[in-house]
């Protein structure tokens, strides 16, 4: 609902509802919602009378499509949809949200040392990619991820199942005081979660991106299952079924000179020279549609690999060709 809001929590102030219905007692109790829907269909429910506030904000339910209200543009399987007389937004190919929150980062993420020296078995832990050095390519793929796990690098996110509980070493860590390096379970997001030692992951995701950068943010294609990562980077996922082509042609955007010049434009520039990228600002931005997709994917890497080299403009002008 707030695009600044990047961990998916809401503060909603509503005022006229104070005298009962939903918020009686409001001072007493806490109401939470599992999205923005659930929420706008209990506030409907609810609706103050229109003499108890000056100021109600109503909410209305949105007007259905018109036959011509959206356009495809299609290229190859894509689909990617757009409303009419409106530039196509970056959010309308890519969703681009926070990697996992754990509420104790000390306690869930774990390097392969510290998982071996806890008895931890591997299945009740999850790969993960814990800070932006970890994304080094277009793509991360089983072999990459096992170079971080040597260089002894917070690659595990413990996670254990249900049925996994009554192992002796899960069992014991879950047990440790937090004083003695088990969870803070007064943390808030770990608090607020059923059950506690699940860190919410999205499970279909295409790819990762940091939000920290010397150039600006791209994306590093997921190819190894069940790999995730935490709130310090971000996950991607394309919209509409794509091939690998048509989305390294789509991913290519972020790399091109007209890119770069918007980028800069929402970067939020730290004193170490680093640009800090919100998720909902990239999602805000104009994106521009490939005029070809066929070998997008091996022109991508080749464009990755020049711009993590430092040869910026010939990154930019493999990019651009795919667009101009």
């Amino acid at each position: 609902m707030f695009r600044t809001v990047q961990e998916g929590s809401i503060v909603l102030v509503a005022r006229g509802y104070s005298g009962g219905g939903l918020l009686r007692a409001a001072k007493k109790q806490q109401y939470v919602f599992a999205g923005a829907s659930q929420l706008i269909s209990r506030l409907e429910k609810s609706l103050p009378d229109q003499n108890t506030s000056k100021s109600l904000v109503r909410i209305a339910p949105a007007s259905p499509p018109t036959k011509n209200a959206t356009r495809l543009l299609t290229s190859g399987h894509t689909a990617v949809r757009k409303a009419a007389g409106q530039h196509l937004l970056v959010k309308d190919v890519l969703e681009i949200r926070l990697g996992g929150v754990t509420g104790d980062a000390s306690f869930f993420l774990l390097s392969d040392a510290e998982r071996s020296s806890l008895a931890l078995p591997t299945k009740a832990c999850r790969p993960i990619l814990s800070k932006a050095s970890h994304l080094m390519g277009a793509e991360i793929a089983d072999e990459d991820w096992q170079r971080l796990r040597s260089d002894r690098d917070r690659v595990w996110l413990f996670d254990p199942s249900a049925s996994q509980l009554a192992h002796p070493a899960i069992k014991k860590y879950m047990k440790l005081a937090s004083s003695k390096g088990g969870c803070n379970r007064k943390a808030y997001k770990v608090r607020v979660r059923d059950p506690w030692y699940r860190t919410p992951i999205q499970r279909e995701i295409h790819g990762f991106m940091s939000g920290m950068s010397g150039w600006g943010p791209w994306v590093v294609f997921k190819r190894m299952p069940r790999l995730a990562a935490s709130n310090t980077l971000y996950l991607v996922r394309f919209k509409s079924a794509m091939t690998p082509d048509e989305q390294a042609a789509w991913a290519m955007w972020l790399l091109t000179t007209r890119a770069s010049r918007r980028l800069r434009s929402i970067g939020r520039r730290y004193a170490d020279g680093l640009l800090k990228f919100e998720p909902g600002d990239i999602a805000s931005l104009r994106i521009d549609e490939p005029k070809q997709t066929e070998g997008a994917q091996e022109s991508y890497s080749h464009a990755v690999q020049l711009l993590l080299t430092g040869q910026r403009a010939a990154a930019r002008r493999v990019a651009d060709k795919w667009f101009d």
